[in-house]
């Protein structure tokens, strides 16, 4: 298991999220997808929509 963790910025809390990664890594969509929703919401990091879906897009590969 891996833990993707995001800083406190602001009034949004820092997060710890855990992403199972195994040899095929099917983790790796889950923290893209997940990366995509911390742009979405500007946790962690500044809200930025198009770096979103740009996460979501590469999720969905």
């Amino acid at each position: 298991m891996v833990y993707i963790y995001s800083p406190a910025v602001g009034r949004a809390p820092a997060q710890v999220m855990p992403v199972h990664v195994g040899s095929d890594q099917p983790g790796l969509a889950e923290a893209m997808r997940r990366l995509a929703r911390l742009h979405d919401l500007g946790l962690g990091v500044r809200r930025d929509p198009a770096k979103a879906a740009m996460w979501r897009a590469r999720a969905a590969r």
